[in-house]
């Protein structure tokens, strides 16, 4: 196969300060992609000075939100609300149009052959079909049903976000998803066509030797975001009736808390909220660390789309206790490498961390197969399912 140009336009990237799961998602594909001998480059929002650099032999053109908006386009958004009522989903296009500008300028002198866009941020809205490129577009979550779990749906600049959400997937030539979960949404929700594409995973950095904190000798861990579509309120309403029967039970939490929900949860603890460490917002090396040392990890997620903490626990083989549905239960095998519960039931939630605490489980860290998905993960078998999906390699029963 001759070497492709392949262009990945994305609100975010390891490059800049607010990568998260999508810019880990790229760095890892856009490696291997490298490692196969094509031309992957990335054009990302940034705040950084705008232009292009170099990242791992990787081409990377950061990009800022454009400051002008067409008046035709602020005249279509003006039928919803008035501009100023929409400041969100605003910066969603305006970042939107920055990126198909970019991408434009650079198609132009450097056509390329593929092009994937994010459905989050709205990152492929601008850029226009072209007969000679293929456009898959990769569904990194379904905006209206993990907004409608945050409790903000009913807001006039996220319904609009998710009808521009939906509008980027279907003018795309493909769709795909990381989960099952999210691709059957789709099309049980809005009949649209959604491939399932397993992601590719390593670990892109050295675990930390050495780590800053005091840890308990046992502990359970959750890490990720702090909200209510991660099922944070469950296990912090779950905490309580643990403690009822295992009064020595504790946890790590590492990550960012949105709207101050971790101190709304402390109350309901009482005199035992010191026995949840809370590390904050830490480097992967810490986070690697910390996960390493635990005996579970708890993701009792109302909704997600494969998230990379749970890819990472079963990685580092260490058991997961999360819900039963909402891509959890994609990779978690019950006895084996964790336990599933239902999803928002804290008295379910808290038996199965009980259990688990006792010991009264089949599975122990570091001692369990890896679930057989897993293999399709390896980072190559992901760029050459992306290749096969985007119609550059002969098709094979490994593809999802």
């Amino acid at each position: 196969m001759k070497p492709l140009k392949i262009a990945f336009v994305t609100p975010t990237f390891v490059t800049e300060s607010n990568s998260g799961g999508m810019g880990a998602y790229l760095h890892r594909l856009t490696k291997a992609l490298r490692d196969l001998g094509h031309e992957p480059e990335v054009f990302t929002l940034s705040q950084e000075k705008p232009g292009p650099i170099e990242f791992e032999k990787i081409r990377v053109e950061r990009v800022n939100p454009t400051q002008d908006i067409p008046l035709r386009l602020i005249s279509r958004l003006s039928r919803f609300s008035s501009w100023t009522n929409l400041s969100d989903v605003g910066e969603r296009i305006r970042g939107a149009l920055g990126l198909s500008r970019a991408f434009n300028r650079r198609d132009q002198e450097h056509p390329f052959d593929v092009l994937q866009s994010s459905d989050y941020g709205l990152a492929g809205l601008f850029i226009k079909k072209h007969p000679c490129r293929l456009h898959l577009v990769r569904c990194s979550w379904a905006a209206d049903l993990f907004i409608e779990a945050d409790g903000n749906l009913d807001k006039l600049d996220s319904k609009l976000y998710c009808c521009l959400d939906r509008y980027c997937i279907r003018k795309a030539d493909i769709a795909y998803a990381p989960s099952e979960f999210v691709a059957r949404y789709y099309d049980k929700e809005y009949g649209l066509k959604v491939e399932v594409l397993r992601p590719p995973f390593m670990l892109e950095t050295e675990i930390a030797s050495d780590l800053p904190w005091e840890l308990p000798e046992r502990y359970f861990m959750y890490f990720g975001a702090i909200c209510p579509r991660k099922g944070t309120d469950v296990l912090a309403a779950a905490l309580p009736l643990v403690w009822r029967q295992e009064t020595d039970f504790a946890m790590v939490w590492a990550g960012e808390a949105w709207d101050g929900a971790l101190d709304s949860y402390r109350p309901m603890w009482g005199e035992q909220a010191s026995q949840v460490r809370w590390l904050g917002y830490i480097p992967k090396p810490q986070v690697y660390a910390v996960l390493r040392r635990a005996e579970a990890v708890v993701i009792p997620s109302r909704v997600d789309n494969l998230p990379n903490t749970l890819i990472e626990s079963l990685f580092l083989n260490v058991p997961v206790i999360g819900s039963l549905g909402a891509s959890i239960d994609e990779l978690v095998e019950p006895g084996t490498s964790g336990d599933l519960v239902p999803i928002g039931q804290p008295t379910a939630l808290a038996g199965a961390l009980v259990k688990a605490w006792r010991r009264e489980v089949p599975w122990r860290a570091g001692h369990f197969p890896l679930p057989r998905i897993i293999d399709q993960m390896e980072p190559q078998v992901a760029a050459v399912n992306f290749l096969r999906l985007a119609g550059y390699a002969a098709p094979s029963s490994t593809a999802r």
